[in-house]
């Protein structure tokens, strides 16, 4: 990943009073250099999408995701949001499958 990709995900991943705006970003000489180069073909491949979609499958994503949600969260609210998992997670395995979530969300309209 280049330090111009790298610079842009430290920017996103921040307090949102901090964060840079969509057209911020936009304007960020990492996307600025992608489109500089060949107007003809589309932000997205350029963007390598098939490189994007290995990486969303990787632990990588996954550690970035609970640094930015780490970084967001009111310490208040990771107690209520825990306890909504745990709820969620019937079987306990840390997880929550798609079933579950259907099941969890099912409860919520009913109630």
């Amino acid at each position: 990943m280049s330090s111009d990709a790298k610079d842009l995900i430290k920017k996103l991943i921040v307090r949102p009073e901090r964060r840079l705006t969509a057209g911020e970003a936009l304007k960020h000489r990492w996307v600025r250099a992608l489109t500089k180069k060949d107007s003809d073909k589309s932000l997205l491949k350029k963007l390598k999408i098939g490189n994007m979609k290995s990486f969303q499958h990787s632990q990588k994503i996954k550690q970035v995701a609970m640094m930015a949600i780490a970084v967001q969260t009111d310490p208040n609210d990771i107690v209520e949001l825990k306890k909504i998992f745990q709820e969620l997670d019937k079987n306990g395995d840390g997880n929550i499958s798609f079933e579950e979530l259907q099941a969890g969300l099912g409860e919520k309209e009913n109630a």
